[in-house]
């Protein structure tokens, strides 16, 4: 199957990041929003948009649905609702791009036997200017077709592409996003009050960590609320806060386990680290 169009229900920042990176490479993106002024946003951009769903319905080959995290599960109703209204529809895959997948998938199990669906995760934000310095995380939804012509999508556009099953991809994305998270906002309640003197002694080190805080806070509120509540961030923040405390009462130990778990590639990490801060 030949993905040409790709419609997205949504026109916020990351749906239009993945049109920058992908209409290079021979995907045409078109947008709905029921949000007139995000559609307006991406008219200017120059991109085709439609005030109704129906009508991309009919032009695209896929729909990715692009929402926030508190509508997916509506968006992914509307868009099977709309698949089942138009027989003469277009649309042979749809696909979401949620962070976190919960109980996503008993959504797509009504959508129509001949419409393939599968699940992604950018594992990068807005920022990202090259694909090849990005992955992209696709993950199969049971019991359907998709994940393969999907993953061909974005290795035709020069992403790394990772296939991981639903649970895998939970279990990881605590770790990476989750931890990542926790980190930036335990670190920004601890510094709050030296936050403007403390640059003048900034180390390369601490450097990084002021990029991550940084970084964390260009996200919604929202967002970032939703991230450190997920059940599993409060599972890896547990282990994180038992590890501090082994690391204080045995810093010797906590010394040969970061050295162990790098081994040969410290000095790569480490010039790594320079090249963050001096680019």
């Amino acid at each position: 199957m030949e993905i040409s169009v790709i419609g997205s229900v949504g026109a916020g920042r990351m749906a239009l990041t993945l049109a920058r990176l992908l209409q290079p490479h021979g995907f045409e993106y078109t947008f709905y929003d029921a949000d007139h002024e995000a559609l307006a946003r991406a008219r200017k951009l120059g991109y085709r948009v439609y005030r109704e769903l129906s009508e991309m319905i009919r032009v695209a080959d896929a729909i990715m649905i692009s929402v926030s995290h508190s509508n997916y599960h509506e968006a992914i109703h509307t868009v099977k609702e709309q698949l089942l209204r138009n027989p003469n529809r277009r649309v042979k895959l749809v696909f979401d791009i949620a962070s976190f997948k919960e109980d996503l998938f008993n959504g797509y199990q009504e959508y129509p036997d001949d419409i393939m669906v599968a699940s992604i995760h950018p594992l990068f934000g807005p920022g990202a200017r090259d694909p090849r310095h990005h992955t992209v995380a696709v993950i199969p939804v049971p019991g359907r077709e998709g994940s393969s012509i999907l993953a061909g999508v974005f290795k035709r556009a020069g992403f790394k592409v990772v296939v991981v099953d639903a649970e895998s991809h939970e279990e990881l994305v605590s770790y990476t996003i989750g931890a990542s998270y926790l980190i930036a906002a335990a670190l920004a309640r601890a510094i709050e009050e030296e936050w403007e003197r403390i640059g003048e002694l900034s180390g390369t080190t601490f450097k990084l960590l002021k990029i991550l805080i940084g970084s964390v806070a260009n996200d919604q509120a929202d967002f970032i609320s939703y991230i450190l509540s997920w059940p599993g961030t409060r599972s890896v923040a547990e282990r994180l806060i038992n590890a501090i405390v082994d690391s204080i009462r045995d810093p010797q130990s906590s010394a040969e386990k970061i050295k162990s778990l790098i081994g040969r590639d410290a000095r790569l990490y480490y010039e790594k680290l320079y090249n963050c801060i001096e680019k």
